[in-house]
């Protein structure tokens, strides 16, 4: 019988506690500790512990007790991830277990059972349900600790304390990877590890079966009380989210997807971004990335904390990767990202790219991600990417970069097609008034074109459906000749009104800058697209007319022609308020807001902010903090300061409101105050890290936002902050000047 990886001699000791972080310990430390003989139906012993082969799975463990003692056996079982309904019944010394219900939380469970012939415990477990299969071996049950003790009262309890011991060790490293992995603020420590320590607090007595078996149903009274709840929002206990994580490469950001000579593939150009996560049991030391065999970038791996990972070997190894493609050929390249351990085993991803002359400013400008280096530059791409200056833009903003002029209106389908478009083509004349809109029209659809005087100007295309291949079909030389017809239009917007995806790909041949349609998830190049869906309650099939959809299209086009932000003023506040903040009914102040929801969505540049307000100008500086902690971040000479104030406690929503509503100019980060700032009018600046993009979530009255070009914008990191791998440059590289000139252009009622 293969024994785990000690193979020490001796018994198991009573009482004492056998975890797979104590063995990995004590092998990190260079002791031996002794373990349990395997017998049938196990996979090799992990460091972590060991999973079943099969569904029945035998151990055998020597004890130095006599023969036919009857012992307490506790267990700490789990079911691999991706489990269904998983019951493990055990049998000890011939005492057959209820069976217990696994999750894929390793817990504590505690059999009765006897020793059979020269002290052995012979423990039987049989797998029952359905076991997950996180990677290609078959995994039934995984055992990751084992105590025994005799069965009386006195032993039974000082196992309890040194299982509760065990339970506590387990949830310090837990609380330890959580804390690291999401940068825990010292206040929000606490109430973290009083919950890592509660999920590992397991009860140590015999957990009973299921009340119902797998498979039976509930009765009628619990199933129409479940069913009118949402039990998705319930939430999960703590130890729930504990899970082994499978090893893998993942690419999270690798150029764009477009259509190219090769077909959809990803497209690198200019200043990008190679931007992902590698997660291994061996330490990884060096990260490597190729592009046909040659070096592009070696550097030393980057470690990340998976916080709810149960194995503390495995680990997460981050890149982000800047580099400037423009001096390459265009051309399809294979690009490798490899990753060596520390005894040098590699693991390794090959993608097919494509690079390509980089974007226009014209095309691209407003999107942070579009990085322009200056023709002449020392240092490296990362040097110059962070001495670009700020980007500074109005809050007032609509979608169209340009004005809209020339539009093509697709209706390359039947008869009905047309009809049905008819509101909305009338719809579209009123939203863009000045617009001129040229019909592509099959010629079923012509003649009632024309007798409705819907268009300044209708082309007929041949676009006919094939039965054989079941979609419409347009020869590639048919294309290229419909593409130069339509060239000299200059289209500024091109729109399928159709809701089935068949004729979307022809809006490549419009040559128009915005590409608008249904179907969204479908066609992810359209510059905006619309889905809107009722449900038949039974077939689920669409149950409002088809031009009910068609209005809706057009009507979301006129919504993101313009912006719809509104100042709203209250009208039962008072300057009488402010008094008790120290400010007189006529003495301009500042607010700058330090805080928001996501930690490091916030600029550290408020104490330099606040000195250059208080050094060039006469106003007051009222700044709000979350946490008291913020206030020893703070200069001593600005803290003393009789025109500055720190205000690190909770206000009243009506003091808050207030502050906002009368102050002569706001600062904050991307977070919920600078909208109501803008809501009540007050001139805005907000600071924008490039997790989202600065036009989606900035303001949208007075104002400006200011916010950085980096190539891996958009990364819409939340929950995994170590996955940045550049330290939020995007936002700590805003500099106080930047801001302060934002602020002043804001309070004088600059336009952008």
């Amino acid at each position: 019988m293969p024994a785990s990886a000690a193979d020490d001699e001796g018994p198991l000791k009573a009482e004492d506690v056998y975890l797979s972080g104590d063995a990995a310990d004590a092998a990190a430390q260079g002791r031996r500790l002794p373990v349990t003989v395997y017998g049938h139906g196990w996979h090799p012993a992990e460091h972590w512990g060991v999973w079943a082969s099969h569904r029945d799975a035998r151990i055998k463990a020597l004890t130095g007790l006599p023969s036919g003692v009857k012992a307490l056996v506790a267990l700490r079982l789990h079911a691999p991830p991706g489990s269904v309904d998983p019951r493990c019944i055990v049998e000890i010394g011939g005492v057959e277990a209820p069976a217990q219900k696994l999750t894929h939380v390793p817990r504590w469970f505690v059999f009765e059972g006897e020793t059979s012939g020269a002290g052995i415990l012979a423990i039987a477990l049989r797998a029952i349900g359905v076991y997950g299969r996180p990677d290609p071996r078959e995994l039934y049950v995984g055992l990751e600790g084992l105590a025994y003790c005799v069965a009386d009262a006195a032993a039974r309890a000082r196992m309890q304390r040194k299982l509760r011991t065990g339970a506590a060790r387990q949830a310090q490293r837990a609380f330890s990877r959580v804390a690291r992995a999401l940068r825990l603020s010292p206040s929000a420590r606490p109430g973290i590890a009083r919950a890592a320590n509660a999920a590992f607090a397991e009860s140590l007595e015999p957990r009973p079966s299921d009340p119902l078996p797998s498979g039976e149903p509930l009765a009628a009274s619990a199933a129409d009380d479940l069913s009118a709840l949402a039990p998705e929002l319930a939430g999960r206990p703590l130890r729930d989210l504990f899970h082994n994580h499978a090893e893998e490469i993942e690419v999270r950001q690798f150029g764009v997807e477009e259509r190219t000579p090769w077909g959809w593939l990803p497209t690198l150009r200019g200043v990008e971004s190679l931007r992902g996560f590698c997660i291994s049991r061996h330490p990884v030391v060096t990260t490597q990335i190729a592009i046909n065999g040659f070096t592009l970038y070696r550097g030393p791996a980057t470690v990340c904390d998976l916080p709810f990972e149960l194995d503390r070997r495995v680990r997460k190894y981050v890149f982000n990767v800047w580099r400037d493609f423009s001096t390459l050929p265009y051309g399809r390249y294979e690009m490798e990202f490899r990753f060596v351990d520390t005894e040098g085993g590699v693991r390794s991803q090959r993608r097919q790219v494509v690079i390509a002359p980089p974007r226009s400013a014209e095309l691209c400008g407003s999107s942070d991600r579009f990085v322009a280096l200056p023709a002449e530059r020392a240092g490296s791409v990362e040097e110059a990417v962070n001495a670009l200056p700020s980007m500074v833009r109005p809050g007032r903003r609509a979608f169209f970069q340009i004005p809209i002029r020339n539009v093509l209106v697709m209706r390359a389908d039947q008869l009905g097609d047309m009809v049905c478009s008819l509101p909305g083509l009338r719809r579209m004349r009123q939203i863009l008034p000045e617009a001129r809109l040229v019909g592509m029209l099959s010629a079923a659809n012509e003649a009632l074109a024309r007798s409705l005087n819907l268009f300044d100007e209708i082309i007929v295309v041949d676009f006919p459906d094939d039965p054989l291949q079941r979609v419409r079909v347009m020869p590639l030389e048919r294309q290229a000749a419909l593409k130069r017809q339509l060239a000299p239009y200059n289209f500024d917007l091109a729109i399928d009104m159709s809701d089935s995806g068949v004729s979307r790909p022809a809006l490549f041949l419009s040559g128009a800058r915005y590409k608008f349609g249904f179907r969204p998830g479908e066609f992810r190049w359209l510059s905006s697209a619309f889905e809107g869906v009722t449900r038949d309650p039974l077939n689920g099939l669409e149950c409002v007319p088809h031009t009910t959809k068609i209005m809706g299209l057009v009507e979301w086009l006129g919504a993101i022609s313009k912006s719809h932000g509104e100042i709203v003023v209250r009208d039962d506040l008072s300057k009488d308020m402010l008094a008790e903040f120290g400010l007189g009914e006529n003495e301009p102040y500042v607010v700058l807001h330090t805080g928001a929801r996501i930690r490091f969505s916030r600029w550290p540049g408020y104490g330099e902010l606040a000195e250059l307000i208080l050094a060039r100008t006469g106003h007051k500086v009222v700044m709000m903090a979350d946490e008291p902690e913020y206030r020893a971040t703070l200069a001593p000479a600005l803290q003393s300061s009789p025109r500055f104030q720190l205000i690190d406690r909770r206000l009243s929503f009506d003091q808050f409101d207030g502050l906002l509503s009368f102050c002569a100019g706001f600062v904050g980060n991307d977070s919920g105050p600078k909208h109501l700032a803008s809501l009540r009018g007050a001139n805005v600046v907000s600071i924008h890290l490039a997790r989202n993009n600065w036009n989606e979530w900035g303001q949208e009255n007075k104002g400006f936002i200011v916010s950085r070009r980096v190539p891996c914008a958009g990364c819409s990191l939340h929950h995994d902050p170590g996955e940045c791998g550049k330290d939020f440059a995007c936002i700590a590289n805003i500099r106080a000047p930047e801001v302060f000139d934002a602020l002043m252009r804001a309070m004088r009622g600059e336009p952008a």
